[in-house]
Protein backbone atom coordinates (compact mmCIF):
# COMPACT_ATOMS: atom_id res chain seq x y z
CA UNK A 1 0.00 0.00 0.00
CA UNK A 2 1.33 3.43 -1.21
CA UNK A 3 0.85 6.95 -0.08
CA UNK A 4 -2.21 8.34 -2.24
CA UNK A 5 -2.87 12.30 -1.70
CA UNK A 6 -5.60 14.16 -3.60
CA UNK A 7 -6.26 17.53 -4.09
CA UNK A 8 -9.88 17.90 -5.15
CA UNK A 9 -10.37 20.07 -8.16
CA UNK A 10 -7.23 20.49 -9.47
CA UNK A 11 -5.52 17.83 -11.85
CA UNK A 12 -2.54 19.09 -12.16
CA UNK A 13 -1.59 19.13 -8.75
CA UNK A 14 -2.90 15.40 -8.16
CA UNK A 15 -0.52 14.65 -10.68
CA UNK A 16 2.18 16.40 -9.10
CA UNK A 17 1.47 14.34 -5.94
CA UNK A 18 0.84 11.18 -7.07
CA UNK A 19 4.37 11.38 -9.13
CA UNK A 20 5.70 12.51 -6.00
CA UNK A 21 4.45 9.56 -3.40
CA UNK A 22 5.81 7.20 -6.78
CA UNK A 23 9.26 8.94 -6.87
CA UNK A 24 9.91 8.02 -3.27
CA UNK A 25 8.22 4.64 -2.42
CA UNK A 26 11.46 3.95 -0.36
CA UNK A 27 12.85 6.34 2.37
CA UNK A 28 15.46 3.95 3.13
CA UNK A 29 18.50 5.88 1.76
CA UNK A 30 17.09 9.31 3.47
CA UNK A 31 16.58 7.75 6.55
CA UNK A 32 20.16 6.21 6.65
CA UNK A 33 22.01 9.25 5.97
CA UNK A 34 20.51 12.93 5.92
CA UNK A 35 18.09 11.91 8.90
CA UNK A 36 20.21 9.91 10.74
CA UNK A 37 23.00 12.95 10.29
CA UNK A 38 20.56 15.53 11.75
CA UNK A 39 19.55 13.69 14.53
CA UNK A 40 23.29 12.67 15.50
CA UNK A 41 24.10 16.70 15.40
CA UNK A 42 20.92 17.62 17.20
CA UNK A 43 22.24 15.40 20.18
CA UNK A 44 25.15 16.40 20.67
CA UNK A 45 24.39 19.54 20.92
CA UNK A 46 21.57 18.75 23.43
CA UNK A 47 24.33 17.10 25.39
CA UNK A 48 26.87 20.35 24.66
CA UNK A 49 24.33 22.55 25.77
CA UNK A 50 22.40 20.08 28.68
CA UNK A 51 18.96 19.98 27.22
CA UNK A 52 19.10 23.95 26.26
CA UNK A 53 19.26 23.48 22.40
CA UNK A 54 15.89 21.37 23.14
CA UNK A 55 13.97 24.35 24.52
CA UNK A 56 14.53 23.24 28.09
CA UNK A 57 17.76 23.10 30.02
CA UNK A 58 17.52 20.07 32.23
CA UNK A 59 17.11 20.29 35.90
CA UNK A 60 20.54 21.31 37.69
CA UNK A 61 21.94 18.45 39.61
CA UNK A 62 20.80 18.54 43.51
CA UNK A 63 23.78 19.91 45.52
CA UNK A 64 24.43 16.47 47.39
CA UNK A 65 24.66 15.10 43.48
CA UNK A 66 27.36 17.47 42.63
CA UNK A 67 29.32 16.96 46.42
CA UNK A 68 29.68 13.40 44.96
CA UNK A 69 30.40 13.76 41.45
CA UNK A 70 33.07 16.02 42.61
CA UNK A 71 34.45 13.91 45.13
CA UNK A 72 35.16 11.10 42.69
CA UNK A 73 36.56 12.95 40.16
CA UNK A 74 39.04 14.24 42.88
CA UNK A 75 39.29 11.07 44.26
CA UNK A 76 38.87 12.20 48.08
CA UNK A 77 36.37 9.27 48.45
CA UNK A 78 34.32 10.98 51.20
CA UNK A 79 36.51 13.99 52.50
CA UNK A 80 34.90 17.59 51.83
CA UNK A 81 36.84 19.00 48.83
CA UNK A 82 38.65 22.44 49.58
CA UNK A 83 36.67 25.47 47.99
CA UNK A 84 39.78 25.89 45.19
CA UNK A 85 39.47 22.06 44.11
CA UNK A 86 35.84 22.41 44.26
CA UNK A 87 35.42 25.01 41.81
CA UNK A 88 38.47 24.10 39.84
CA UNK A 89 36.79 20.49 39.08
CA UNK A 90 33.44 21.66 39.12
CA UNK A 91 32.90 21.91 35.21
CA UNK A 92 33.80 18.81 33.83
CA UNK A 93 32.94 16.86 37.33
CA UNK A 94 29.09 17.92 37.39
CA UNK A 95 28.32 17.84 34.09
CA UNK A 96 24.66 16.91 34.24
CA UNK A 97 23.64 13.26 32.75
CA UNK A 98 27.60 12.27 32.21
CA UNK A 99 29.48 9.73 34.57
CA UNK A 100 30.89 7.42 31.57
CA UNK A 101 29.76 8.90 28.69
CA UNK A 102 27.26 5.71 27.91
CA UNK A 103 24.42 7.83 27.85
CA UNK A 104 25.73 10.02 25.48
CA UNK A 105 27.36 7.92 23.28
CA UNK A 106 24.20 5.76 22.54
CA UNK A 107 21.69 8.89 22.16
CA UNK A 108 24.16 10.41 20.01
CA UNK A 109 25.61 7.33 17.76
CA UNK A 110 22.84 4.81 17.15
CA UNK A 111 25.98 2.50 16.49
CA UNK A 112 27.39 3.10 20.02
CA UNK A 113 26.81 0.32 22.56
CA UNK A 114 23.46 0.93 24.00
CA UNK A 115 22.38 2.60 20.74
CA UNK A 116 19.72 1.66 17.97
CA UNK A 117 18.57 2.60 15.30
CA UNK A 118 15.95 0.82 13.28
CA UNK A 119 15.02 2.09 9.28
CA UNK A 120 12.70 0.63 6.69
CA UNK A 121 11.14 2.15 3.82
CA UNK A 122 9.03 4.18 5.41
CA UNK A 123 10.00 4.23 9.34
CA UNK A 124 12.36 5.71 11.32
CA UNK A 125 13.10 4.49 15.15
CA UNK A 126 15.89 5.40 17.24
CA UNK A 127 16.37 4.55 20.50
CA UNK A 128 18.98 3.92 23.60
CA UNK A 129 18.92 0.39 25.44
CA UNK A 130 20.39 1.38 28.23
CA UNK A 131 18.64 0.53 31.53
CA UNK A 132 19.17 4.07 33.16
CA UNK A 133 17.91 5.74 29.87
CA UNK A 134 14.61 5.95 30.47
CA UNK A 135 15.10 6.99 33.83
CA UNK A 136 16.62 9.71 32.54
CA UNK A 137 14.59 10.66 29.64
CA UNK A 138 11.03 10.79 31.43
CA UNK A 139 12.31 10.87 35.68
CA UNK A 140 11.49 8.81 38.64
CA UNK A 141 9.12 10.35 40.54
CA UNK A 142 9.92 11.60 44.06
CA UNK A 143 13.68 10.74 43.35
CA UNK A 144 15.32 11.74 39.88
CA UNK A 145 13.69 14.76 37.87
CA UNK A 146 13.14 13.83 33.70
CA UNK A 147 16.20 15.33 31.61
CA UNK A 148 14.43 14.39 28.02
CA UNK A 149 17.93 13.40 25.94
CA UNK A 150 16.22 12.13 22.60
CA UNK A 151 13.56 14.81 21.62
CA UNK A 152 12.28 16.21 18.47
CA UNK A 153 13.58 20.24 18.58
CA UNK A 154 11.20 22.42 16.06
CA UNK A 155 14.94 23.43 15.15
CA UNK A 156 15.41 19.52 13.87
CA UNK A 157 12.04 19.40 12.66
CA UNK A 158 12.30 22.34 10.58
CA UNK A 159 15.71 20.45 8.89
CA UNK A 160 14.48 17.06 8.50
CA UNK A 161 11.07 18.58 6.85
CA UNK A 162 13.24 20.77 4.67
CA UNK A 163 15.33 17.86 3.92
CA UNK A 164 12.80 15.72 3.80
CA UNK A 165 11.13 18.20 0.65
CA UNK A 166 14.69 18.57 -1.17
CA UNK A 167 14.55 14.52 -1.15
CA UNK A 168 11.62 14.29 -2.63
CA UNK A 169 12.34 17.17 -5.18
CA UNK A 170 15.70 15.32 -6.19
CA UNK A 171 13.44 12.06 -6.84
CA UNK A 172 11.30 13.65 -8.80
CA UNK A 173 13.46 15.22 -10.62
CA UNK A 174 15.06 12.35 -11.56
CA UNK A 175 11.73 10.56 -12.80
CA UNK A 176 11.25 13.44 -15.00
CA UNK A 177 14.63 12.94 -16.81
CA UNK A 178 14.63 10.05 -17.42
Amino acid sequence: MGLRVQLVGDREVNLRLDAAARAVSDWTPFFRTTASDLINKSEVEAWETEGASLGAPWVPLALSTGRQKLRGALGQGKRRPSNRQWFTAWGGATRILYVSGALMRAASNPQAPGGEEMIDRLMYVRRVTLPYGAAHQFGVPGRLPARPFLVFSRVLVDKLQTAATEYVQAALDAKVAT
